[in-house]
């Protein structure tokens, strides 16, 4: 459908997605998403700064190839790159080229570029959300997508990752009902096609249900 807009989360369910679905209308992505294999989003977004310094190489070739905004400063590295300003909190940003809070992952940072988009309707799909009850690394749809990255995170006790995942999910659902929000004030909806998602913020609903485009 027109105006329709898929936020492709990288949970390990993205890779039951099928690709033409992926293709069928315009897209973000980030960090990994150029792991899956045949797909590229239209709009790329980094923010991660341990993912950005390690996998420079691969975010720099997908930089000539479409859109890619990059946090500040890393953007520096990238070149051809659109930086922009993630400031540390879950605060909501209509302009999001001027400023746009983290709330906690990149989805948060998409679902700002996205309510300042023309997409009246945005479909999210790997969003899983499953992660914050267990002390080892999140899974992901692709198994080389962690490989060879060293995240500060990894020193921590696992009481410690436990404790910081807590705290995590708390601000992510806290940014995701913002989004929820702020859609609604322009009109605009935002539903999660992840099957079994732990997220219960957003409507839901089946993927089968829009394979086909309007």
């Amino acid at each position: 459908m027109a105006n329709d807009l898929i936020v492709v989360c990288n949970g390990p369910t993205l890779a039951d997605v099928p690709l033409e679905f992926l293709k069928s209308r315009p897209s973000f992505g980030a960090n990994g998403v150029y792991l899956f294999e045949g797909f590229e989003p239209t709009v790329y977004f980094a923010t991660d700064q341990a993912f950005i310094l390690h996998r420079t190489e691969e975010i720099c070739a997908l930089a000539t190839r479409v859109p890619s905004y990059i946090r500040r400063p890393w953007n520096d590295i990238i070149p051809g790159s659109k930086p922009f300003c993630k400031v540390r909190d879950n605060r909501w940003s209509f302009a999001p080229l001027d400023w746009c809070g983290s709330g906690g992952t990149v989805t948060f940072v998409m679902l700002q570029f996205a309510c300042a988009s023309d997409a009246k309707r945005v479909l999210l799909v790997g969003l899983d959300h499953d992660y914050f009850t267990t002390a080892t690394r999140p899974e992901h749809f692709h198994e080389d997508y962690l490989k060879g990255i060293e995240h500060p995170f990894e020193q921590l006790s696992d009481e410690q990752k436990l404790e910081y995942w807590t705290k995590q999910q708390k601000v992510c659902e806290s940014g995701y009902t913002a989004a929820v929000t702020a859609f609604k004030t322009l009109d605009k909806e935002i539903i999660n096609l992840t099957p079994n998602s732990y997220c219960d913020v957003f409507a839901r609903g089946n993927l089968e249900d829009y394979l086909e485009v309007e």
